[in-house]
């Protein structure tokens, strides 16, 4: 569900900047493709892949209940309901350096 609702966000996100529909159907195809491999593939941020390039999400601190999520490349920072404890989604989120 956690993560159903982050691709719901990510697509908020992609209509708030203006993405036309294809673009915003690319961005999520990457996504997808993403969760579902084992390549070590980026969850990708909205904002850079509008601009061209693919920047890796981690994952930040937060409070119970919610997530966190920033790109180190643009500095944006994503807010999505959180309902599954991080031992559940440990494997998808990259670590903070």
């Amino acid at each position: 569900m956690t993560l159903k609702l982050l691709r719901d966000t990510m697509r908020t996100q992609l209509a708030e900047q203006g993405a036309a529909p294809e673009v915003a159907e690319g961005y999520l195809s990457r996504w997808d493709a993403a969760l579902e491999s084992d390549s070590g593939a980026p969850l990708p941020c909205p904002g850079c892949y509008l601009q061209g390039t693919v920047s890796r999400l981690r994952r930040m601190p937060s409070p119970a209940g919610v997530g966190m999520l920033e790109c180190p490349a643009c500095s944006a920072a994503f807010e999505f309901p959180d309902f599954q404890p991080a031992a559940t989604t440990q494997g998808i989120w990259p670590t903070r350096p």
